[in-house]
């Protein structure tokens, strides 16, 4: 750790990198035992990214596990778009740490500040084995985005041309 940085840039830096012993090191430090969570869970530029979502959109999953071992991050906490580490991890085809953070216990349907969740954002990304994930633990294939028009998932993967990807999710079983 650097003398010149804060301990929450350090943590960031760390997260974004997966370097596990600074992490350690800045969450373990007895000066900072009283900001374990508020390290994990606040961003310096309000509205930016935490520790959690730069280690979640990164794929350093032993980060995040590491983070529940010394704190308690919030797995829902959004960013200024309203995107979760769930739909950050989605969007970046993290599928480990997608698998993670729904047994953490993340919103599976949340939307985000466009109205869309993880499943929209798999979807219009032609991911299937996001969608696959997403389905199977539990998304709801048929939750609309919202606005005047209202996708489903499927109508959006065929909006973009993923009509392998549209199947899959009608033929998914309710």
């Amino acid at each position: 750790m650097t003398d010149e940085s804060s301990p929450h840039v350090t943590l960031c830096d760390a997260a974004y990198h997966g370097d596990l012993d600074s992490i350690r090191e800045v969450l373990s430090n007895r000066d900072n035992r009283y900001y374990v969570n508020e390290f994990l869970n606040y961003d310096e530029q309000m509205g930016e990214m935490t520790p959690f979502m730069y280690a979640a959109v990164k794929g350093h999953i032993d980060s995040l596990k590491l983070f529940f071992e010394l704190g308690r991050p919030i797995v829902n906490l959004p960013d200024f778009e309203g995107d979760t580490p769930l739909i950050l991890a989605t969007n970046s085809k993290q599928y480990d740490v997608m698998r993670f953070l729904i047994e953490k216990g993340s919103t599976i349907d949340h939307m985000d500040e466009n109205g869309m969740n993880a499943l929209h954002i798999a979807a219009s990304n032609g991911d299937i084995l996001a969608v696959k994930i997403l389905l199977e633990k539990g998304a709801n294939k048929n939750q609309s985005t919202r606005g005047k028009e209202g996708h489903t998932a499927d109508m959006i993967a065929e909006m973009y041309g993923h009509t392998k990807v549209a199947q899959y999710i009608r033929d998914f079983p309710l």
